[in-house]
């Protein structure tokens, strides 16, 4: 049977049908995500390069309720651009791993 041939048989199927396979077809699209042995802090490849990181910045003297924006996001972006697409997955799974509610007292 060839894709053509599928193609051919989805036409002549109802909606509840077309509604399986479409089903089907997101499931199978979906990333596979295994959960993480260690926070994403605890990885050896993180570690490695914080202290790569932490190696080649001088120290900055911070004043309260100062910042230089354009120095902070240039700095976002450059790290960002070095991170691969499952890097950033593993950092959002790693923020979303605990809820702490917000203190109302």
């Amino acid at each position: 049977m060839t894709l053509q041939d599928i193609l051919e048989v989805i036409d002549t199927l109802p909606r509840e049908d077309l509604e399986t396979i479409q089903q089907r077809i997101q499931r199978k699209q979906k990333p596979n995500h295994k959960p993480l042995d260690k926070s994403i802090w605890e990885q050896e490849w993180v570690k490695t390069q914080m202290q790569a990181i932490d190696q080649e910045t001088e120290p900055v003297e911070l004043v309260a309720g100062t910042m230089d924006a354009d120095k902070f996001l240039a700095a976002m972006k450059a790290m960002h651009d070095e991170l691969s697409a499952e890097d950033i997955d593993a950092i959002a799974r790693a923020m979303n791993e605990e809820y702490i509610p917000e203190d109302k007292t």
